[in-house]
């Protein structure tokens, strides 16, 4: 967020902000509490660069709120893990690296609307049982 902000300040004074300092905390706190990804806090930024408004308005209206359940995201690890058994097996033998391949397939099916960092847990957890 700070090169977004630094970024934004080249072009104009802070006084020219559609927001204040209290909107960019709570941004920021959207993304520390995993509401949203860092990739949607960029997109809500952007728009509060050029609208202003509230960033929790903003991640509603966008649909940008990570709103899959575990359950859910669990799920859909087990679909995408079932569609690759031959990368399964080869991760469970030691090719470690695909744990990033799985992390995409997983983060395109959800459209961004989960944590990576959470998604990568849950599949270390299904890829060793």
């Amino acid at each position: 967020m700070n090169n977004e902000v630094l970024r934004l300040l080249k072009e104009r004074s802070v006084e020219e902000l559609p927001f204040g300092g209290e909107a960019l905390g709570e941004l920021v706190k959207l993304v520390e509490t995993g509401v949203i990804t860092t990739a949607a806090a960029k997109t809500v930024y952007a728009e509060m660069a050029a609208h202003g408004g509230a960033p929790q308005e903003i991640v509603q209206r966008l649909g940008l709120d990570q709103t899959l359940s575990e359950e859910e995201l669990v799920a859909i690890i087990r679909q995408t893990l079932g569609q690759f058994p031959e990368k399964v097996a080869e991760y469970r033998n030691g090719k470690r690296n695909l744990l990033g391949m799985f992390t995409g397939q997983v983060m395109r099916i959800v459209s961004g609307k989960a944590d990576p960092r959470r998604v990568q847990e849950l599949l270390k957890q299904e890829l060793e049982q």
